[in-house]
């Protein structure tokens, strides 16, 4: 039970049932069933006004000479690097929250899987809050955006827009391609 809900039902208890109308003659229970629906109320507007960014064209790819499975090893990777990193050097001293949220989005979306805003927070190994920041400066620069669950709309995901993970493809395409041509001139 949250802090607030304690000191309030200890109070509630200690008044005995003439506290049941202490806020405008409404109950503790119906002012916090009257708050929690319009936290949803807020969400869901938020959630429609924000516009889904466009896609933009950009090479696949393909283009590259490098399959859609090459990229996606690439993507995991660079995870796996940075993980790998944090685990030998320590925690916090290379810190790009943002990057690690684009990275696990660019994963779940072309594995096909989804990502709630909590753990997309997760993946950047940040505080909450700094996550919740970068998932936002993201969302203004229209590089992801939020989709309430349509199976549970207490639950919200967060996707990667078409645009940016056009980009990243092309990103990793172009580093495997460099990867292969350095392999390919390097002389042992």
């Amino acid at each position: 039970m949250a802090p607030v809900q304690a000191n309030l039902a200890r109070i509630e208890d200690e008044q005995g049932e003439g506290f049941g109308s202490f806020v405008g003659g409404y109950s503790y229970q119906e002012v916090c069933d009257h708050v929690q629906a319009l936290r949803r109320s807020v969400e869901d507007l938020v959630i429609r006004v924000a516009p889904k960014p466009a896609a933009e064209p950009a090479n696949s790819a393909e283009d590259f000479g490098t399959t859609a499975l090459e990229v996606l090893k690439i993507a995991k990777r660079g995870m796996a690097v940075r993980r790998r990193r944090e685990r030998i050097l320590g925690s916090g001293l290379f810190s790009e929250p943002a990057w690690d949220i684009l990275l696990e989005l660019y994963v779940a979306r072309a594995e096909s899987c989804d990502v709630t805003v909590g753990n997309a927070c997760l993946a950047a190994s940040v505080p909450m809050t700094t996550a919740l920041r970068c998932g936002q400066m993201l969302e203004e620069r229209a590089m992801v955006y939020r989709e309430r669950d349509p199976k549970d709309g207490r639950r919200i995901f967060l996707r990667i827009s078409d645009g940016t993970f056009a980009k990243l493809t092309t990103l990793f395409a172009q580093a495997e391609d460099a990867d292969r041509s350095i392999r390919q001139r390097t002389i042992f």
